[in-house]
């Protein structure tokens, strides 16, 4: 192959049928199908004799393959996107199913014995706003970067990541701002408890958390918190 020649892609008008569009909804993005994932056998990925033919050559003569003709490049092609599907769809999977359970975590819950109305109207707000946002966009408003299916966990008893309780403290920040503006409470996100232990273990803490850029922060905060005093540890 050429340098910097490119292997082709699944051309857009296929893709498009078969990939889910990005724009898609979460309601949408569960009824698209995908192929089912193969299961390894005792833990390890599974032999690539299970995914061809059982079946004895029928030469071993080199020079009766050498005289096979090539096939033609719409065939090759073919067997190219057939791998590029699939490398896709194994990235799709996880995310997937993701989305799959949160469906069926509410659905549990709109089903249940104790499941009261203010919950089935919740619950509805939530199948709502599942049919307007977007599977595999980033949320907007936040310090960090995160996708939409972070949202998913939200929905389930799965447990929280740093990124969640970090849009949680987030949101009860903005909250405090806009009712309490000069009450003095600062909310900090799950990383300043580690961000301390790591200026008490530096020998020249009390200068270098006052001009690190990652904890003068800290330093701002500590004038707040003790006005005539430094940061002690």
């Amino acid at each position: 192959m050429a340098e910097g020649k490119q292997l082709p892609k699944i051309p857009p008008e296929i893709e498009k049928i078969i990939i889910p569009d990005q724009d898609l909804s979460v309601l949408d993005f569960l009824q698209f199908w995908l192929p089912g994932a193969s299961q390894a056998f005792n833990g390890s990925i599974n032999l690539p004799e299970k995914f061809l033919s059982s079946l004895a050559p029928s030469t071993i003569s080199m020079a009766d393959i050498q005289a096979i003709p090539t096939p033609p490049l719409a065939v090759l092609n073919t067997l190219i996107y057939a791998k590029d599907y699939w490398v896709q769809v194994l990235h799709l999977q996880p995310l997937k199913k993701k989305w799959v359970n949160a469906q069926e975590s509410l659905q549990k819950q709109g089903t249940h014995r104790q499941c009261t109305e203010d919950t089935r109207a919740l619950i509805k707000k939530v199948y709502n706003k599942l049919a307007c946002i977007s599977w595999a966009s980033n949320m907007n408003g936040f310090p960090a970067t995160i996708t939409t299916d972070h949202l998913a966990t939200y929905l389930t008893k799965n447990w929280l990541s740093d990124e969640h309780e970090n849009q949680m403290l987030h949101l009860l920040k903005c909250k405090v701002l806009r009712k309490q503006r000069d009450n003095g409470i600062s909310i900090c996100d799950t990383f300043f408890i580690k961000r301390l232990i790591n200026i008490h273990q530096m020998a020249n803490r009390m200068d270098h958390h006052a001009t690190v850029l990652n904890y003068a922060w800290i330093w701002e905060r500590d004038k707040n918190w003790q006005p005539e005093s430094s940061i002690h540890l």
